[in-house]
């Protein structure tokens, strides 16, 4: 299995789908955001499956970690962070 890097451009947009997620109560038609949030996660799932381990990787992971709490539980992460 041929094993692909995360490239640092890859990397900064990362973020963008909890971004995404985190803005949609309060930014008007967000669909079209939300459906473009939802494409990078599974491709960047895909990414993390087929990339070889480091530290780049791990920290990719917990960017999507955190993207998919927020898409499964809104307002969740700031919730806990302000207790």
């Amino acid at each position: 299995m041929l094993r692909r890097a995360i490239t640092p451009p890859r990397l900064e947009s990362v973020g963008e789908p909890f971004i995404s997620y985190d803005r949609r109560c309060h930014l008007p038609g967000s669909e079209k955001r939300l459906e473009s949030a939802d494409r990078e996660l599974l491709d960047v799932t895909r990414l993390l499956k087929t990339s070889a381990p480091s530290q780049q990787r791990d920290q990719v992971a917990l960017f999507l970690m955190m993207s998919y709490a927020e898409k499964l539980s809104p307002g969740s992460i700031d919730r806990g962070s302000h207790k």
